[in-house]
């Protein structure tokens, strides 16, 4: 499990060039902190903006219902 998941980063380390040509440089474990807390962001971003439009929405829909009564 330890080995696969040590794989994983390697691969992924590879694929945004964090790992040196030759391979043997160990990636930096504050890049890949970093990188990961960004994409979190990114990811909370995207579902407090989908969120807010839902409450929106649903705000909308109470205040047509009550205009509607």
């Amino acid at each position: 499990m330890i080995l696969m998941s040590f794989i994983q980063e390697n691969k992924t380390c590879r694929l945004m060039g964090l790992l040196h040509k030759s391979g043997h440089k160990a990636p930096n474990p504050l890049t890949i902190n970093f990188l990961r807390f960004k994409i979190n962001m990114y990811i909370l971003q995207y579902f407090r903006m989908t969120f807010e439009s839902l409450a929106l929405y649903v705000e909308i829909n109470l205040c047509n219902v009550q205009a509607d009564m």
